[in-house]
């Protein structure tokens, strides 16, 4: 069966309503906690998880230190450090 590229855009739809409907809202925190505009991009490009994203930005908004918000991102993460070492083969 051939498969063409609307097969694949049917296929990601569902997936990227909830992607859309994620980054808005990472969008919209950001914004409010002052990060501008290109911080936000940089931060979705290199960031793994989405709830550090949001971690960070919440402790930024807050007046919280770079630091900081690093470490809340590093610490959501490292939760799929255990997840990955259990599905390993």
């Amino acid at each position: 069966m051939e498969r063409t590229c609307r097969d694949g855009l049917r296929t990601v739809a569902p997936l990227a309503v909830a992607v859309a409907g994620f980054g808005i809202s990472f969008g919209v925190l950001a914004r409010a906690a002052g990060m501008g505009s290109v911080a936000p991009v940089v931060m979705s490009i290199t960031t793994f998880g989405g709830s550090a994203q949001f971690a960070a930005a919440s402790i930024l908004g807050e007046g919280g230190s770079v630091a900081a918000a690093a470490a809340a991102a590093i610490m959501v993460n490292a939760r799929y450090v255990p997840i990955g070492v259990t599905i390993a083969p």
